[in-house]
């Protein structure tokens, strides 16, 4: 088959409809937020910046684990900074304070949850509340893909 002669404006019309449509593809759904914790006790309390997955809410699971609850099957959800899908083992992102590293948290998929691990500079569990108080942990993107 030989080449297709294609005009400017043309192309110009696929480039436009893809990007309307998305990139020409099934787009992933999102979620965006920062979460604190009133107390060592409580459940964090996130400010959702962008959500379009069907994630409720943020429980404690343990000192120092938190389960986002949702659909997030384990080979189709990316989080930003730790690796593709599904990929365990990857480093965990430091928690800063004044620019010092008080901690560090380390998030992953199961299938059905987003878990979130946060633990001290000696990397033992603890909860957020006892690294940072009431401050803010600004988390990653998540990305839940068809």
């Amino acid at each position: 088959m030989g080449a297709r002669n294609v005009d400017e404006e043309t192309i110009r019309r696929w480039i436009s409809e893809a990007i309307a449509n998305g990139g020409g593809g099934a787009s992933s759904l999102v979620y965006t937020a920062f979460v604190t914790q009133a107390n060592a006790l409580a459940d964090p309390v996130s400010t959702i910046l962008q959500n379009t997955t069907d994630a409720l809410q943020w429980i404690t699971a343990g000192d120092g684990e938190y389960r986002l609850n949702g659909t997030f099957p384990q080979n189709k959800t990316y989080i930003s900074g730790f690796g593709d899908f599904g990929d365990a083992g990857v480093p965990c992102l430091p928690i800063t304070d004044s620019g010092d590293i008080v901690g560090y948290y380390f998030m992953y998929a199961n299938g059905t949850n987003v878990v979130l691990w946060v633990m001290d500079a000696a990397f033992a569990q603890v909860t957020l509340f006892s690294l940072i108080g009431t401050s803010r942990l600004y988390l990653p993107k998540i990305e839940v893909y068809p």
